[in-house]
């Protein structure tokens, strides 16, 4: 290549800002369930370019701070240890994986480099079948981790693991962010009390010999826990209603994919006590759930009297709207805005929800009152419910508008935006075009 080419007389620090804007993707993906390998990255790539590029990517260690070591191949370990070394002093990321069945003396060999290194953590991601998991955090079990700030432990698999894994006995006294997929935190509790952030899915309660809660217990005595998310098979039925109790709480969501039939919604709910909650989110419920909650006076008291944004989310392909079950229509009676519950609600969120025609209407069609501080409904229902949602739609606004009342406004799915195009304009409704595909994705975790 020809040294001599405009690109190679820029001076080294814009070479660098260059090289660093191409790896912008790969911060925002950490941890990507599939990263680039560290021989496909901009950095590495560059670095075999020219001896001119080789000497600013290898004087940058700013540029070698994210990687990624596939235990289940040897040459990425390779490139890995390469990082190790190119990255010294700053602080790094690492994103570890074994997906195979690779032997776990040789996922030791692979993983050894990174011992000298685990005061420098501060993003660690490891995904791993259940049977190699134990290996492949072995070098950070009795460590010190000074720095690190995010972990997230994953495996490679939709069942639950229930192998016991101590985490860092020496302390994490700086970790904000904490993850755990397919794991069940053990007794005795982890004191991570600079915790902000706490996700569990897939995982399953545990009950110590004098009944705690081993989740209850985690979340806790985290005193600066500001979201939470919880999808587990099951709460330990012994936990009162309200014991879960977390004052800086701001953000909750709940799953109730794997856990119907312990609790329900109403029963999920009664066991918090967050009064500083602003933003409550849940995945997997169905529109008869919804309904349950919305009832007047579900709950004995006031469980969210900050929310201002309520969200429920599904994937879809649910049909239970399609049913004749007695029980599931008379929830759906008497559904109102619930001011004893969410008095303080502007934005409601209905993604893939069941019986999204009967919410809507109960809520701000004709004999409804709806929350007199609610601006904004979002809906994005499924294909074959959409014109039943559509007329529900067209039903509040008149109603609104023969009270004289300022109809909220509407963020649509583009097939429902789409549908009543004509209608949003002629009545003067405020309506925005909303892609629910994020959301859903962030469903699967």
């Amino acid at each position: 290549m020809n040294d001599r080419a405009p690109v190679f007389s820029l001076p080294t620090e814009i070479l660098v800002a260059i090289i660093s804007a191409a790896r912008r993707q790969d911060i925002l993906a950490f941890p990507s369930q599939f990263p680039i390998l560290d021989g496909h990255k901009p950095e590495w790539i560059l670095s075999r370019v020219s001896r001119r590029f080789r000497d600013v990517t290898i004087g940058a260690p700013s540029l070698w701070v994210i990687m990624t070591l596939d235990a289940d191949f040897k040459g990425s370990a390779e490139i890995f240890q390469l990082y190790l070394m190119r990255s010294q002093p700053c602080r790094i990321w690492a994103n570890l994986r074994a997906l195979t069945s690779v032997e776990h003396p040789l996922i030791a060999e692979r993983l050894s480099h990174i011992i000298p290194h685990t005061g420098r953590i501060q993003r660690l991601s490891i995904q791993a079948k259940p049977d190699s998991m134990l290996a492949m955090f072995a070098p950070f079990r009795d460590a010190e981790v000074p720095c690190l700030e995010y972990l997230q432990l994953r495996t490679a698999t939709p069942y639950l693991h229930k192998c016991p894994l101590e985490m860092f006995p020496l302390g994490a006294p700086n970790l904000r962010f904490l993850k755990l997929v397919g794991f069940t935190p053990h007794f005795p509790v982890p004191q991570w009390t600079s915790l902000t952030h706490l996700e569990l899915w897939r995982c399953d309660d545990e009950v110590d010999d004098q009944g705690n809660s081993v989740l209850v217990s985690l979340a806790t005595q985290c005193p600066l826990l500001t979201h939470l998310y919880i999808a587990t098979f099951g709460l330990a039925p012994s936990i009162p209603p309200g014991r879960i109790s977390i004052p800086s709480l701001k953000t909750l969501r709940i799953c109730l994919d794997f856990q119907r039939d312990v609790l329900n919604l109403v029963d999920n709910i009664a066991l918090f006590n967050t009064p500083a909650v602003t933003d409550f989110a849940v995945d997997y419920a169905h529109g008869d759930d919804i309904s349950s909650l919305l009832h007047p006076f579900s709950l004995p008291h006031c469980v969210f009297p900050l929310v201002t944004s309520l969200s429920f989310a599904s994937t879809g392909n649910c049909r239970c709207d399609e049913t004749d079950d007695e029980d599931i229509h008379w929830n759906l009676e008497g559904v109102q805005a619930s001011l004893h519950v969410f008095p303080a609600l502007t934005s409601l969120t209905l993604i893939n929800e069941c019986f999204m025609a009967n919410i809507v209407d109960a809520l701000l069609g004709p004999g409804s009152a709806p929350w007199p501080l609610l601006e904004t409904v979002t809906l994005c229902p499924e294909s074959r419910i959409l014109q039943d949602v559509y007329m529900a739609i067209r039903s509040a606004v008149r109603t609104r508008r023969d009270l004289g009342q300022v109809f909220p406004k509407l963020r649509l799915s583009p097939e429902l935006c789409q549908i009543g195009q004509s209608y949003w304009a002629e009545n003067g409704v405020h309506v925005e075009l909303f892609d629910p595909s994020p959301t859903v994705r962030s469903l699967l975790g």
